[in-house]
C-alpha cells in the first residue's frame, strides 16, 4: 500500500491544462487522496513549481522539441493548421529532417546562429546515434531518446 507518512511531503502543482492533459491520472491518484495539492492556474507551472527547499519532479517540462502533443497536429498533412511556424512539416515524418526541423526551427527563433552552425554543434549528436538519421521521425526520435532525460 502507499506510505501516508512519505505521502504527507508529497506536495501536486498543477494547472487546469495538467488536468485536461491527464484526467485519469487526476482521478486516481491525486484527487481526493489526501495528497498536498496547489493549483497554479494562470501562473508558469514550470517555473512556479521549482522552488528552493523542494526536490521538483515533472513530467515533462517544457516538453522538448517544441511539446510532442503541440507538435501532433503538424503530421496530419492538407489537415494541418497553416501556422507558418510548422508548415515545414506538411510533408510529413518521412521528409528528410534537413527540409522540416531546421527552417523550423530557425523561422521559431530556436536557432542561436546560422543553420550550419547549428548543424555542426548537432553533427556529434547525431553521429552517435546507432541508425542512420536521415527523415524527420529519425531525428526527433534520437534527439527525444539521446537528449531527454525523465
Amino acid at each position: 500500500g502507499v506510505n501516508r507518512g512519505r505521502l504527507s511531503r508529497l506536495e501536486v502543482c498543477y494547472d487546469e491544462a495538467s488536468i485536461r492533459e491527464n484526467p485519469l491520472f487526476w482521478e486516481r491518484f491525486v484527487k481526493g487522496s489526501g495528497v498536498k495539492t496547489v493549483d497554479l492556474t494562470g501562473q508558469s507551472v514550470a517555473g512556479a513549481a521549482v522552488r528552493e527547499g523542494f526536490i521538483t519532479v515533472t513530467g515533462e517540462g517544457g516538453d522538448q522539441l517544441f511539446g510532442c502533443m503541440k507538435m501532433s497536429h503538424c503530421f496530419q498533412g492538407a489537415k494541418a493548421p497553416m501556422d507558418p511556424r510548422v508548415k515545414h512539416f506538411a510533408k510529413g515524418l518521412e521528409e528528410r529532417w534537413e527540409v522540416t526541423l531546421v527552417p523550423s526551427l530557425s523561422d521559431a527563433g530556436l536557432l542561436c546562429s546560422h543553420e550550419k552552425s547549428w548543424l555542426e554543434w548537432i553533427s556529434p549528436q547525431l553521429a552517435q546515434c546507432p541508425l542512420p538519421v536521415v527523415s524527420t521521425f529519425d531525428i526527433l526520435w534520437w534527439l527525444n531518446f539521446s537528449m531527454r532525460w525523465q
